[in-house]
């Protein structure tokens, strides 16, 4: 027995109908899947910036500053600049949802009162060029459009306006020895190797000594159920990313 294309589109219209009326449900998108696949696309870019462009400077000649204090610190700290992510701390909120934001950017030396590292994308560079843009997007690489200076920053990294999402970073805390009062981040080398962040980061010219050397995981839940979960799992040495729905 053969069917005419007629009858076949016929019956396949009549089974579409039938699926749609007693069958369909709207497609729900899980907001920390996405939220979680995003952090992912932006960690890995972050490394990926850091194979291409790892900041080394050899001497002074080829500091991109002209303060000469500032020259010395780019030359003998120049690690510190690596690309590197941050989740920011908002301060103004409940310390379990303070983090919800986060920023790709590259660190620069600054002439203060300890020659530090500035260890903020919005100071002093005026003009935020040290802000990644997402090839994607063609938008700077922010959460924070930083009190109305940074017009084409990315809504998207701020997950608790684009997911209702929010970020729990204890393990790389503990794993950094960071403090409460510190905004977490990783930062990545020439060889794309993971590196924690210290706050006395800038007092030694021993980069490795900061390596990521364990397993740490990130978390992304929900405001109004926090036992529900997703995990970025961030190996040492290889930075690789892992992500886990936990639920």
């Amino acid at each position: 027995m053969s069917f005419t294309t007629l009858e076949l589109i016929l019956v396949i219209s009549i089974i579409s109908i039938l699926l749609f009326s007693y069958g369909y449900k709207p497609l729900k998108i899980d907001p920390l899947l996405k939220a979680g696949n995003s952090l992912v696309y932006h960690i890995k870019y972050t490394q990926y910036l850091a194979l291409l462009d790892d900041k080394f400077v050899a001497n002074t000649n080829f500091s991109q500053f002209k303060d000469k204090i500032v020259k010395k610190y780019d030359t003998k700290y120049w690690f510190n600049k690596h690309w590197q992510i941050v989740f920011h701390r908002d301060r103004s909120k409940i310390r379990k949802y303070r983090l919800y934001y986060y920023s790709v950017f590259y660190d620069i030396p600054w002439k203060t009162k300890n020659n530090n590292f500035d260890r903020r994308v919005n100071y002093p560079s005026k003009n935020y060029q040290t802000i990644a843009t997402d090839p994607q997007t063609g938008l700077r690489m922010t959460g924070h459009n930083w009190s109305n200076k940074i017009l084409n920053y990315s809504p998207k990294m701020n997950l608790e306006k684009s997911y209702g999402v929010y970020i729990d970073a204890k393990e790389l805390r503990n794993a950094c020895n960071l403090t409460e009062n510190t905004s977490p981040r990783i930062l990545f080398d020439y060889m794309g190797r993971p590196y924690c962040f210290m706050t006395k980061h800038t007092q030694s010219t021993n980069r490795f000594k900061y390596l990521l050397r364990n397993k740490i995981k990130i978390y992304l839940f929900l405001k109004e159920n926090e036992q529900k979960r997703v995990s970025l799992e961030i190996s040492p040495y290889t930075g690789f990313v892992k992500l886990t729905k936990e639920y």
